[in-house]
């Protein structure tokens, strides 16, 4: 009876062992996956929803005599104004003016329709009069102004010819160690500081020192008529707008979309004209009254509410810094796992779409989606990467709806994705951004990536415990069962010895006499 129940235990744990080694894996493996990737997209879309929240800005504008000779026709006039446009009204700006001294030309002010005449005007009161570049007090003006601030995004524009000059060098000395103990504080508060110049007569490392410190970025325009497209590309580092994509001179409208905001970059003496799916021109002069038309010497800005659906057609002079931003109710969201990360490290690219701010899983839809990656590398060669769609499924059996893949950094620098996607029924782009730097301690992105090659998906590398559990308490109990019937089979084998040896004891002798038998 004893023997049975050993064998019986034995063998329910090669069964045990065999399921481990068996089919466990792959369903452990599955729903680990599936947990994973559930947490990332809640994580995602938590950070999503913060991206929707207002952001604090400080726009300082240096107010120099040296920019008489940078910027001689103020262009970076109309070109804050256009920032100012592009943000919405739960965004709040100041504009602060600095040469010899930083100076409050606006405080930090809600940009609604109320405030946002009170700002152009401030705008207007920058000048290029002072002697001095006291970029050090600018800095810390504007830090004074957001490190109180509660909100997720506190942004600095600093717009400057990058050159800190109080009058001595013992004074430019003392500023910079200044500045360079200010920016760590800068940092750990969340403010990231963009910094704008344009014209090669700007000195760029100081802008870069800044920037880099606290993970902005330092553009140099090189030519002042273009330095809208720089705060174009500021506003979509900030806000991450929905965009249409412009195919050539042309952009499809669908019905999800209420608004579109039009930038049309110009060459000098030429105008922008716009047709509509129906065969419409509509000129600065002419349009609809849905159509609001702001023109400058180096851009239009046009507003078209409500507008028709279908393809429509602009006249372009200049096929650099064109862009559609859209108010809708069908959201392209894109986001890195990481805004830094090292060189040979994996960054994830991580894309869905929303409708009514819900994430749309449904396949039948998600099916006749494609989506990709356009990356314009450090060295401005472009790739395309495909994200292909989250195929894996949680408990309650509704797909994630993400779109995923991962880039490994090949150099040093930034790298500017924009996501787009496509279909028969609309299209939708969107710019993240990252920077990869020598050395940083990181570790890997979503559950499934890109090789080296930027194309081909490889398997999940992740540990399943369970499995590993399942394998460890399996092989225990066999080796019990074992010890047990190596110590049954002993006892067995003592109790058979003796037996025999008792056996052989009391037969006779045939060579004992018969007085040895007696005495038996």
């Amino acid at each position: 009876m004893q023997k049975m129940r050993i064998y019986t235990l034995l063998l329910f744990s090669i069964c045990l062992a065999a399921q481990s080694f068996g089919a466990t894996p792959a369903v452990s493996e599955q729903r680990n996956a599936e947990a994973n990737l559930r947490s990332d997209v809640k994580n995602m879309l938590k950070n999503a929803s913060a991206d929707n929240s207002g952001a604090d800005v400080v726009l300082l504008l240096d107010c120099s005599g040296k920019m008489k000779q940078i910027d001689p026709h103020d262009y970076r006039k109309p070109a804050a104004k256009l920032f100012i446009s592009l943000l919405d009204e739960n965004d709040s700006i100041s504009i602060v003016g600095f040469g010899d001294s930083a100076r409050e030309i606006a405080p930090l002010t809600r940009n609604d329709a109320k405030n946002r005449e009170k700002l152009f005007k401030g705008i207007d009161n920058i000048t290029a009069k002072e002697f001095n570049t006291n970029i050090t007090e600018a800095v810390q003006n504007a830090y004074d102004r957001l490190k109180s601030s509660s909100r997720g995004k506190k942004t600095i524009i600093l717009l400057s010819n990058g050159i800190l000059d109080l009058g001595s060098p013992a004074q430019n000395e003392s500023a910079y160690k200044e500045l360079k103990q200010l920016l760590p504080l800068i940092a750990r508060s969340g403010i990231v500081i963009h910094a704008i110049a344009f014209t090669e007569m700007t000195e760029m490392s100081l802008l870069k020192e800044i920037a880099e410190e606290t993970k902005g970025t330092a553009v140099l325009v090189r030519s002042d008529k273009d330095l809208h497209t720089v705060f174009v590309s500021t506003f979509e580092k900030i806000k991450s707008p929905d965009s249409l994509p412009l195919q050539g001179d042309s952009f499809f409208v669908d019905k999800n979309i209420q608004e579109i905001i039009l930038l049309v970059t110009k060459k000098p003496g030429t105008s922008t004209g716009l047709t509509d799916p129906h065969g419409k021109i509509h000129l600065q002069d002419l349009h609809d009254k849905n159509i609001s038309w702001y023109k400058s010497e180096a851009f239009d800005m046009i507003t078209i509410t409500a507008p028709e659906i279908g393809t429509w057609k602009v006249s372009l002079s200049s096929t650099e810094g064109n862009r559609i931003f859209i108010v809708t109710d069908l959201k392209l969201k894109a986001l890195f796992d990481r805004d830094v990360t090292g060189v040979g490290e994996k960054n994830g690219i991580n894309a869905w779409l929303e409708k009514y701010d819900a994430v749309l899983r449904e396949p039948e839809f998600l099916n006749q989606v494609t989506l990709y990656a356009e990356i314009r590398m450090p060295d401005n060669k472009i790739k395309r990467v495909e994200l292909p769609a989250g195929k894996l499924s949680g408990q309650d059996g509704v797909k994630t709806g993400i779109f995923f893949g991962e880039l490994i950094a090949g150099t040093a620098g930034m790298y500017r994705v924009r996501v787009k996607a496509e279909s028969k029924t609309f299209q939708r782009e969107k710019l993240c951004e990252f920077h990869a730097i020598e050395s940083i301690s990181a570790s890997g992105g979503l559950n499934q990536g890109l090789s080296t090659d930027g194309n081909t998906l490889k398997p999940p590398q992740t540990v399943n415990w369970r499995y590993v559990l399942g394998v460890f308490a399996s092989v225990n109990l066999i080796l019990a069962c074992a010890v047990s019937l190596v110590v049954i089979a002993c006892r067995q084998y003592k109790k058979l010895k003796r037996k025999r040896t008792g056996n052989k004891s009391s037969e006779p002798d045939a060579d004992a006499t018969p007085q040895q038998e007696k005495k038996r």
